[in-house]
């Protein structure tokens, strides 16, 4: 239900579902919310449960940012999400013209925490 409704919002601007102990399938259906959702700047996913979402989850993430032209914040700190994350999310951050603040889960990996920091520096915002 919640995710259907911030498919349609057009009102929240942000959202924290911080320390919620939501599962990757949460986060799989968040991202796909993304997609579509054009008022929300920012998301706040700290401290869940997402460590272990697969290829499916990463790539709905990605392109839910490549298509989503309002946030500006996403944090996915303490998800335990690897480096593959982190490294996939900064090259995907990277071609995304709005989002200013990419956080993902810790611990990320030495090539994740570069990766982001690299993909990070290079985001032309208007």
């Amino acid at each position: 239900m919640l995710m259907e409704l911030l498919r349609c919002n057009s009102v929240l601007e942000v959202l924290d579902l911080g320390r919620n102990r939501l599962g990757f399938s949460c986060a799989y259906s968040l991202a796909e919310s993304l997609e579509t959702n054009r008022s929300l700047k920012t998301l706040l996913l700290d401290y869940n449960q997402f460590g272990g979402a697969g290829n499916a989850t990463l790539d709905a993430f990605s392109r839910s940012l490549m298509l989503n032209c309002t946030l500006e914040v996403l944090v996915l700190d303490g998800n335990r999400l690897g480096s593959d994350w982190g490294v996939r999310l900064a090259e995907t951050a990277a071609r995304n013209r709005t989002l200013t603040q990419l956080a993902e889960g810790q611990p990320a990996g030495r090539e994740g925490r570069q990766g982001t920091a690299e993909g990070l520096s290079t985001l032309k915002c208007p």
